[in-house]
């Protein structure tokens, strides 16, 4: 699945907004390894976003960093 990013995205923001969980946002980086210097993104930036089941254990946890 593929995701355009706006002006001012992150990667939780699109794990969150996207996917239904921050703690997604590591699932994102391992599929966009040339982007993953990125924190705030620019738009436009085409993105490729795992598909997730929606009753996912991920959706109950917290994310990596926290």
């Amino acid at each position: 699945m593929k995701y355009i990013t706006k002006q001012g995205d992150m990667w939780d923001s699109i794990a969150f907004n996207e996917l239904g969980s921050e703690s997604l946002a590591s699932e994102i980086l391992k599929l966009n390894p040339q982007i993953q210097e990125i924190v705030f993104f620019g738009a436009g930036i085409e993105i490729e976003l795992p598909e997730i089941d929606k009753n996912s254990q991920f959706l109950e946890t917290k994310p990596p960093w926290e």
